[in-house]
């Protein structure tokens, strides 16, 4: 039976056909089947469209509502082409069409708003929802990323690197010794953080918001680890003269380290698990802990097990770049039966004051 001929029964029956068949479908034949899927909900959408119509019609000549209302009902809807330059990142639409597309199941309206609201080149955007959930999970695996000045910038920028040396004194000192300070431009042109993840076509069939939380986990494990790891790297890389080799307590090292940030307005110390949890169980003489709510000498503590170092600085001296935010591509391997997604964003940061952090090597 052609689908145009079908009734609403018949449609629906042979979509929860095609569900089961397709997972034993490969090539060209499974092409086919996406194919009829596609036709079969637009068949389903004209069917609905008619009931409602009909159930309208029918309404009006037992005079159960007024004809004003039906027909505000159906001239208030919104052009074809007005309604998708209203789809945005934010709306309910974008976000369907987005887990469809990742889950195999997007009609054809679905991966015309995909695509209309995609980065040429760096995928799809993320609906803000997922966009938010990701983020949120990276904040709170790595505390350094929330922490640190992050602008979305889009482009490379060059920042001015200070450097200061020596001390300003009074004008009636003896002698008077001038400050100096040494200006170092660096160009932050990006890194790029690639996360690629294979889901088989039965486990592409979890629910939309099952896909959302395995999406999210993907790249906050690999993207928001990579990230935050190089943000340490590049703390580590412009704060190498301020180092301080740990031969006491952890509490001696943290003051000498917190003497040689000089400039950290409001420093942190971040750590790794390890560090971190050595540095909660020290005591000091009195055998008190030397870290009082959350806080040791007056700097927060706090757990990043990207750190390889404890590191301490204020980071609100340290500029990250966001160049491209975090996008997705989706790519259907049917000769491997699976969907490949790559998350990908590109960023890169230094510290403004070279001063404001030091480590404890």
């Amino acid at each position: 039976m052609k689908i145009n001929e079908m009734n609403l029964e018949e449609v629906e029956a042979r979509l929860a056909e095609i569900s089961e068949e397709i997972e034993t479908r490969s090539g060209e034949e499974l092409e086919q089947a996406k194919a009829e899927v596609i036709e079969l909900e637009a068949r389903k959408a004209e069917l609905k469209d008619l009931e409602q119509r009909t159930a309208d019609a029918e309404a009006l000549t037992n005079e159960e509502v007024e004809a004003d209302a039906v027909v505000e009902e159906h001239t208030d809807e919104i052009p074809q082409e007005e309604r998708k330059m209203s789809i945005t990142r934010d709306s309910v639409e974008y976000r369907d069409a987005f887990l469809a597309v990742c889950k195999g199941s997007a009609t054809a309206e679905q991966r015309t708003i995909f695509a209309d609201n995609s980065v040429s080149g760096d995928g799809a955007s993320l609906p803000t929802g997922l966009d938010k959930m990701i983020w949120d999970q990276i904040y709170t695996n790595h505390p350094i990323l929330k922490d640190v000045d992050a602008q979305n910038f889009g482009i490379a920028i060059k920042v001015t690197q200070a450097t200061p040396a020596g001390t300003a004194k009074k004008k009636d000192s003896d002698p008077v010794s001038e400050m100096s300070i040494t200006f170092n431009d660096v160009t932050l042109a990006g890194n790029d953080y690639l996360a690629v993840v294979k889901l088989s076509y039965a486990e592409a069939k979890m629910s939309a918001g099952a896909m959302e939380n395995y999406i999210a986990k993907a790249v906050v494990d690999q993207v928001g680890e990579a990230m935050a790891k190089d943000v340490f790297v590049q703390i580590l890389a412009d704060c190498a003269a301020n180092s301080v080799t740990k031969t006491g307590t952890y509490f001696e090292a943290i003051g000498a380290a917190l003497g040689k940030a000089k400039t950290a307005a409001v420093p942190v110390i971040y750590a790794n698990s390890a560090d971190y949890y050595a540095i909660l169980k020290e005591v000091d003489q009195n055998g008190q802990p030397i870290v009082r709510e959350g806080v040791v000498l007056g700097a927060e503590l706090k757990k990043d097990n990207a750190a390889t170092k404890i590191t301490i600085l204020d980071p609100k001296d340290f500029i990250l770049d966001k160049i491209a935010e975090v996008s997705l591509k989706v790519q259907d391997k049917v000769e491997e039966g699976c969907f490949v997604y790559g998350a990908y964003a590109r960023a890169e940061g230094c510290m403004r004051k070279t001063l404001s952090g030091a480590f404890i090597a």
